[in-house]
């Protein structure tokens, strides 16, 4: 036996005697066998694998292979696994090749060798009526196609089955045939069944959307509203999406909702059976174009048919439906997706932009506005979610909402659908935009807006509509006559979702509405009592520094931006003798990593918060051991302007305990300054004095000030309208003159001596 073999020999007996059970007489260890035997025996189970599988993908249609666009990118694992729980995108870009949530969550429970529930007498009745419809005449086809309409088609397991026996590949070949009462039987089947994930790629895996879209220009009105059904359907998945757009099944849609003004303008008691089919299939087509256009493609392929041209003659149809449906285009394309914005720098390529614009040249939103007053929740939701859409880059929007009366519609609105979450936010939102106007925030006064806002608070369906109503009252604090009121009733509930709410909206809009109270000395108060400044900083991350990507899900950008907003407000509104940071060693610390954060906003925030800190000294050096020196030179090189004129103001703070001054200035950070200065931008160039003024705390840095060539850019800071920064300017230049005046008292006693 050799050495390898006796210590597994021991292992395995080390196995029994930690299990407490004695050790067998003749324990057999299967380590024995040579190398080479053990990878022939492995690669020989990796053929046969291989050849299994190879056959079951051709035997099992179920089983189709991924193209390049849905492959799924696996990486191996080299280290200890990461649970990722943040939550996929709603935004859907098939250009991008991006899926929604629910899609998200269909492929990922998806089964496709899942057949429980199934006998076998299902799985013998599916093959022989497979086999009467390929081997049938015309009459039998239909025959064998309504008994298999009447099994449980709906079922996931049947479908799976269904699709294993090459059943969806044989639909497909008769909706190409020129049988009528066939293709009717058939696309009634594939309507019930494209339902579910499965049935949706087996169609468009074996070509049936091309198919489909043929169908569309069918003489029969019953097969072009099938087959939009089942269009509809498959568009829910991005391949179905993506093959709309390229197969030309856009333009078809559009096509067929161009439809004769009588058929719009007459209500439905006029129109005869067909013109009521021709009025369901435009509604199918609205709904299968709002579902495409959540791609950024889809919406300029739509905008090029010529789809906003009908907008006005759809929305005053006397049928509701047809509104309805029509609104859910509308929204779609002027909803704003902040991840395709961010991707497409030219606002000519922002799509959204391009549909408001129309909404707004065709005087579409008068008629908007009045949907408010519908009895359809749904509509009532487009026409608010439009509206929110269209104030967001047009603020003259909510000013047309007020002179069509669109704030008494939205207070109506409240009392009536309280309970319907949906509405409640973007209505809540509405107002939110609004309070941001002065003349529309002195009206929601009027109104006494601030009660109802209050009154959201505590409201039990959606955590975004309490977020959104802390919005609102956070404008209205403006209004002196609020304030009273809300520092007696909404401050003490602020304080409690401060404690007790872990949704991202509430959080960050309460840091926005305690920083606004903090001027109020009572409220500052009342913050103190609650000890709010403690429970502000609970909310900035106190994770490793290599981890922050890990959990943006659980500390949102946006909450830690708000969040130490708040708490520079709250330093800042506290007495000057009063450290409000002392003894809260842990939370400077991990202020302090912050720094090394990867977004550019929070590392920004921070160093405004790294300057207010910096006031007191004994803050100033608990951070300096926290090298708070050495993250803020590391920051020199980002091009953000916000993010350099804050860092220039956290520089000159530090510079004031110890040897900062001259360590920061032994880093070559005066002369990357200059650099700052060369670029000319006003917001920077108010801020590198005060860098300047600390760094000249050291009278090496003096004297590299003045060589550089910095003395021209101090004295015309002089006359600059900032107070803050021409002070710093003439103290940086007082402290220049006095090391150069030193120097050459110096020189000259020596020239003397």
């Amino acid at each position: 036996m050799t050495d390898k073999n006796k210590k597994d020999d021991i292992a395995a007996k080390d196995v029994f005697i930690l299990l407490g059970v004695p050790v067998p007489d003749k324990l057999i260890v299967d380590s024995y066998r040579d190398e080479e035997n053990y990878e022939s025996d492995w690669s020989e189970m990796e053929g046969i694998k291989k050849k299994k599988v190879k056959q079951n993908y051709e035997d099992d249609e179920s089983q189709f292979t991924p193209d390049e666009d849905d492959a799924v990118q696996v990486e191996m694992i080299t280290g200890p696994p990461v649970i990722d729980v943040t939550c996929p995108t709603e935004s859907d870009d098939s250009s991008g090749y991006s899926i929604t949530e629910s899609e998200y969550e269909d492929n990922r429970w998806y089964d496709p060798s899942s057949t429980i529930g199934l006998s076998m007498s299902e799985y013998d009745t599916t093959k022989k009526l497979l086999k009467a419809i390929r081997r049938g005449d015309q009459t039998k086809t239909v025959s064998a196609l309504a008994i298999l309409k009447s099994n449980r088609i709906t079922d996931e397991a049947f479908q799976n089955m269904f699709i294993a026996q090459k059943g969806i590949e044989l639909l497909i070949n008769i909706l190409e045939t020129d049988y009528d009462e066939c293709i009717k039987v058939t696309l009634s089947i594939i309507r019930d069944m494209s339902q579910l994930f499965g049935t949706k790629h087996a169609l468009c895996n074996l070509g049936a959307v091309q198919v489909l879209i043929n169908l569309l220009s069918s003489k029969s009105i019953d097969i072009q509203n099938m087959s939009a059904d089942i269009l509809t359907n498959i568009s829910r998945i991005k391949k179905g999406r993506k093959f709309m757009r390229k197969l030309g099944g856009i333009p078809m849609m559009v096509h067929l909702i161009h439809v004769p003004d009588e058929l719009l303008s007459n209500p439905s008691t006029k129109l005869n059976t067909k013109q009521k089919k021709s009025l369901n299939l435009l509604c199918t087509c609205c709904k299968a174009l709002q579902i495409i256009c959540r791609s950024h493609k889809s919406r300029e392929n739509i905008r090029y048919t010529g789809f906003i041209k009908l907008l006005p003659k759809l929305l005053d149809s006397v049928h509701s439906e047809v509104q309805i449906s029509t609104m859910g285009v509308i929204v779609e394309c002027c909803r704003n997706r902040s991840k395709e914005c961010s991707n497409i720098n030219n606002n000519n390529y922002r799509t959204d932009i391009v549909y408001k614009l129309s909404v707004m040249e065709l005087g579409l939103l008068p008629k908007i506005i009045g949907f408010l007053k519908s009895d359809n929740i749904t509509q009532i939701a487009d026409a608010a979610e439009t509206l929110l859409c269209l104030s967001n880059d047009d603020p003259t929007v909510n000013n047309i909402l007020f002179k069509n009366n669109g704030l008494d519609t939205i207070f109506n609105i409240f009392k009536k659908y309280y309970n319907e979450p949906r509405v409640m936010v973007i209505v809540t939102a509405i107002l939110w935009k609004c309070s941001v106007d002065q003349k529309l925030r002195n009206n929601l006064e009027a109104k006494n807006c601030g009660k109802l806002m209050l009154s959201l608070l505590t409201y039990e369906y959606d955590d975004e509509v309490i977020g959104n109503a802390i919005g609102t009252l956070s404008e209205l604090w403006k209004c002196k006559s609020m304030q009273m009121q809300i520092m007696t009733t909404a401050l003490p509930i602020y304080l409690q979702l401060l404690r007790n709410s872990q949704h991202n909206i509430v959080l960050s809009q309460v840091c926005v509405a305690l920083g606004r109270a903090a001027d109020d000395p009572g409220c500052m108060k009342m913050i103190d009592e609650a000890e709010g400044l403690r429970w502000v900083f609970v909310l900035l991350p106190s994770r490793e520094v290599d981890e922050f990507h890990k959990y943006e899900y659980f500390y949102n950008t946006d909450v830690i931006v708000a969040a130490t907003d708040c708490l520079i407000k709250f330093i800042k509104n506290s007495p000057p003798n009063l450290n409000k940071v002392k003894g809260m060693f842990q939370a400077v610390n991990d202020l302090v990593d912050l720094l090394k954060h990867t977004n550019k906003n929070v590392v920004s925030a921070v160093c405004r918060l790294v300057e207010a800190i910096a006031i007191h000294n004994e803050s100033l050096r608990f951070m300096t051991d926290a090298d708070v020196v050495m993250n803020l030179i590391n920051l020199m090189y980002h091009k953000d302007p916000i993010l350099r004129a804050n860092l220039c103001r956290a520089l000159g703070k530090c510079c004031y305990s110890g040897s900062n001054s001259r360590d920061i200035g032994k880093q070559n950070v005066i002369e990357r300054l200059y650099e700052y200065i060369l670029e000319e931008d006003k917001l920077v160039n108010e801020s590198v004095p005060l860098a300047l003024l600390g760094l000249s705390e050291d009278p090496l840095n003096c004297i590299k000030i003045d060589t550089i060539g910095f003395l021209p850019f101090l004295k015309s800071s002089l006359e600059s309208n900032n107070k803050e920064t021409a002070m710093a300017a003439a103290n940086c230049l007082r402290n220049v003159r006095k090391v150069c005046s030193s120097i050459g008292k110096y020189k000259e006693c020596k020239r003397i001596q």
